[in-house]
């Protein structure tokens, strides 16, 4: 036996002693339960030998599953530990701790996967990361970050799909790989190891040798993991994804999982592997392996055991020939395993490209020390696919460590299988009538009231088979159609199945379809259960009554036209009667939608209506259209009017009337707005002149062309004493008084001059586009104008003249001469009033006094002779002498 003597590896081992994290590898599975329960499972393989022991268990992993398409967070799962268990080494007699000793460990929960947040057709993946991996990693670069290191850490990766698509629940369960071995390899020697998954829904695994995925930084667990795309490991200088180890040939991973390596130096190296599932073609899920894999020079290994296959006449196959097996021939050979060194042996059988479910082994001899076998192999009467060779390596294992040498013979067998006759179909149109064989068949029915047809389909075998039916639909789905599938009898050479049609169209809607295929294919369960299907196409179909389809119009429309663009402007209402008619006098509905605007939003109620066909049913379409309507986002709004008739058969018959109404703002024209003077002051330029004490009075009047309505009014009006002016409103005209008769109080410097603006404005209601006029008016007042100098009589006769100059006073006689005995005092203005007058004698003394501007003085009490006059104004003051005469 080929014995390893470990004493001569202890110093190779010394080298791998230096600690990293614990990580050698692991995955992601996401196995269906049931309902929308999956479970989820984290496998982590742990480096016993160069982990660091207080990483083992901490921190409890947290998965977060994140949507492909944008990378948003779904949900975070929790992951608690469920199993650990040791990874045994393909031959248990070569386990030796001190080179690999790998743990397994089982992180797991199950989760809930709602459709409703589950269902983007890019699917989905599940992240977790750990930093960091073992720091003697010899092919990638993987330092210790505490010491300022480039750390090297994982990122644990699973892509899975949409778990609805096409309406209805996908269900999926991820590949499960093969647990890892914990077998080294040895310098200059074929290493080999079994990475073949299974998969529960059947799905295809395809896998290949990639990069591993490292973490952002040295952060040991990060919370989030980082999002996808992820960064790569570094290779060390001389090692990269198509030279990993340096073997020769380096390590390789066939399409079904079966990694072989020899390497050339010994080490601890990284390498991940990936495994791709499709599904129809089509690529619906993703999952990453990372592994490490320690390689050591081992003593030397000696030979290889001998195999050899002989045949049924005693001879020995060679490699290359093909092994003929008739029907009726004994099937089987022998394999004769021996290691010339004496060593234990074994066998194994490798199917290339099928299951092991068409041959048997049985040992039929062992030698006393183990280091020979014999054993029969037979194979099956059917080979894996009829008419075609098939081949199956003979493996001849010894026990040599850490992996058996071996030795292959492939066999290449060819088998004829049993005889068999495929099935017929014999069909019948309905139960009457007699069989036909032909492999196409179409019947025709009328429709009627309570119409069944029945088609009888036959099957029959020749050699006795049991036969299959499968009746698929193309395109359809039995029920709805009126389709039911009736099994008569099934016995062995026959199967006898009725297909019943209800096409009565009251009972069965054929509004969809009316014509219908089947697709009938018979299978017969022969000695070999080879998938033989015989075809059979019916097309059914059924002629429905005539039926005329109604026709929709407008009252601005033709019956033959289905187009319609109306132009309306804002505010105008919408008065249009939708017509239905239909020549079979089927009963009819008119009814309509808005395509780009909702009818109730706007306003809009229009119900269904339903009628006679040939009465010509009327709806009325009504839409008063609102002001508030944004032209410059939207001006046409298009709605459609359906006209449905209810025939016998329910078919939707529908006729469909197409309306654009263009919208347009309302008319606009500027408003005129305009004043004219009521009294005798004059407009001139826009201005008018007055003095105090005169009185202004406009009209101001303002119109609108498009009969909107108005609103005038003084813009900014100061508050002045004696000011009049109402806003005022209307439709199409509108006019208001503009009154002033001002005081002094306008006044505000000593000139007595002031001028001021009025503006008055006109504003017209337009919904969609309003527009307004201003006019404004220049008011200049002036004082009164006074007079420096005035007559004034200076003689006065009381009692001698009887009504002439007989008082000193104020007269009003009009147009006075200059020999009028009058006096004319000047006007009262805002510049200057009267205030006082005082008369006193030669001595000083006043006589009299008075502050009535109307005063009189009739010299009473007094003597004849000369007196003085002083009148006072705010502004002036009026002295002179005045005679009395008795």
């Amino acid at each position: 036996m080929k014995r390893v003597v470990l004493s001569l590896v202890s110093f190779i081992v010394a080298t791998f002693s230096a600690l990293g994290s614990h990580i050698v590898g692991g995955e992601f599975e996401l196995i269906y339960q049931s309902g929308n329960t999956y479970r989820l499972n984290l496998i982590i393989y742990y480096d016993e030998i160069n982990g660091n022991p207080g990483a083992r268990y901490a921190p409890q992993p947290v998965a977060w599953i994140y949507r492909k398409s944008d990378n948003m967070p779904m949900r975070t799962v929790n992951l608690p530990l469920t199993s650990e268990d040791d990874v045994l080494y393909s031959i248990p007699e070569c386990t030796n701790d001190n080179i690999v000793r790998t743990d397994r460990q089982v992180w797991s929960a199950l989760i809930e996967l709602e459709p409703s947040q589950f269902s983007d057709p890019g699917g989905y993946y599940i992240s977790w990361q750990r930093c960091c991996r073992n720091y003697n990693i010899d092919n990638i670069i993987s330092e210790d970050p505490t010491i300022g290191g480039e750390g090297a850490g994982q990122t644990f990766y699973l892509e899975f799909p949409a778990v609805v698509q096409n309406g209805e629940q996908f269900i999926n369960s991820s590949p499960q790989l093969f647990p890892p071995l914990s077998d080294y390899g040895c310098v200059n020697r074929f290493y080999y190891a079994d990475f073949t998954g299974t998969d529960p829904d059947g799905d295809s695994l395809v896998y290949s040798i990639v990069t591993p995925l490292n973490t952002p930084d040295a952060t040991p667990h990060p919370q989030p993991p980082s999002t996808a795309p992820y960064n790569l490991v570094r290779w060390k200088g001389g090692f990269s994804e198509s030279n990993i180890i340096g073997g020769s040939p380096d390590i390789a991973i066939s399409d079904d999982g079966l990694l072989t390596v020899t390497p050339q130096v010994s080490g601890l190296f990284v390498f991940g592997v990936k495994c791709d599932e499709y599904r129809d073609g089509v690529k619906i899920g993703e999952v990453r392996r990372d592994f490490q894999m320690v390689v050591i020079d081992c003593p030397p290994a000696g030979n290889q055991p001998d195999l050899e296959v002989t045949l049924e006449d005693g001879s020995s196959y060679s490699e290359g020939d093909v092994l003929r097996f008739a029907t009726d021939d004994t099937k089987c050979v022998t394999f004769d395993v021996e290691d010339s060194e004496g060593g234990r042996v074994n066998l194994n059988l490798n199917p290339i490209g099928y299951d092991e479910e068409n041959f048997t082994i049985q040992i039929i001899d062992t030698s006393p020390t183990g280091d020979r076998l014999t054993a029969e192999v037979c194979f099956t009467d059917c080979p894996p696919t009829r008419d075609l060779p098939f081949q199956v390596d003979f493996i001849g294992l010894d026990n040599t460590c850490p992996q058996p040498l071996q030795d292959t013979v492939r066999l290449t067998v060819a088998i004829t299988p049993p005889p068999n006759e495929l099935p017929v179909i014999s069909h019948k149109e309905d139960i009457q009538s007699s069989y036909s064989t032909t492999s196409y068949r179409k019947v025709t029915v009328q429709e009627e009231a309570g119409g069944v047809k029945v088609t009888e389909i036959v099957g029959l075998d020749a050699n006795n088979d049991s036969i299959d039916f499968l009746f698929e639909p193309i395109g359809f789905e039995l029920g709805p159609f009126g389709f039911s599938i009736i099994e008569k009898e099934n016995r062995e050479g026959r199967n006898e199945t009725w297909l019943e049609w209800n096409y009565d169209c009251e009972q069965t809607n054929f509004d969809e379809a009316n014509e219908f295929r089947f697709e009938i294919t018979a299978e017969d369960r022969d000695d070999c259960l080879y998938e033989d299907p015989i075809l059979f196409i019916l097309d059914l179909e059924v002629i429905l009554p005539p039926n005329t389809e109604p026709v929709i119009f407008s009252e601005f429309s033709a019956q033959n036209q289905d187009y319609l663009i109306l132009n309306y402007k804002l505010l105008e209402t919408v008065d249009m009667d939708i017509f239905g008619i239909d020549l079979d006098n089927d009963q009819i509905a008119i009814t309509g939608q808005g395509i780009n605007f909702d009818f109730t939003s706007f306003g809009i109620d229009f119900e269904e209506v339903r009628g006679s066909g040939a009465d010509m049913v009327t709806n009325n379409f009504l839409w008063d259209i609102p002001c508030s309507i944004n032209l410059a986002e939207q001006d046409t709004f298009r709605a459609q009017f359906f006209v449905e008739d209810f025939d016998k058969c329910q078919i939707t018959n529908t006729d469909t009337l197409t309306v654009d109404f263009v919208l347009e703002p309302t008319a606009s024209s500027d408003p005129l707005l305009t004043y004219r003077s009521v009294n005798s002051l004059q407009i001139q330029n826009e201005g008018v002149e007055l003095l105090i004490g005169d009185q202004l009075e406009i009209s101001v009047e303002g119109r609108d062309f498009e009969g909107d309505s108005l609103e005038l009014f003084l813009l900014d009006a100061p508050e002045l004493s004696g000011l009049e002016f109402e806003p005022a409103f209307g439709v199409r005209n509108v006019s208001s008084d503009f009154i002033w008769s001002p005081d002094c109080s306008v006044f505000t410097d000593s000139d007595f001059s002031e001028e001021f603006i009025f503006s008055f404005v006109l504003l017209d209601k337009n919904c969609y586009l309003p527009k307004s006029d201003t006019i404004s008016l220049m008011v200049t007042i002036e004082d009164i104008p006074q007079r420096d100098e005035f007559a004034i009589t200076n003689v006065i006769t009381p009692k001698t003249s009887p009504d002439q100059n007989d008082y000193f006073g104020y007269y009003t006689i009009e147009n006075p001469s200059e020999d009028d005995r009058l006096i004319y005092l000047p006007i009262d203005n805002c510049a200057g009033r009267f205030e006082e007058v005082i008369i006193h004698n030669r001595w000083g003394q006043t006589v009299f006094s008075s502050t009535d501007r109307d005063f009189k003085w009739f010299a009473n009490n007094v003597s004849a002779g000369i007196y003085y006059y002083t009148i006072l104004y705010s502004n002036s003051k009026y002295q002179g002498p005045l005679t009395v005469l008795f």
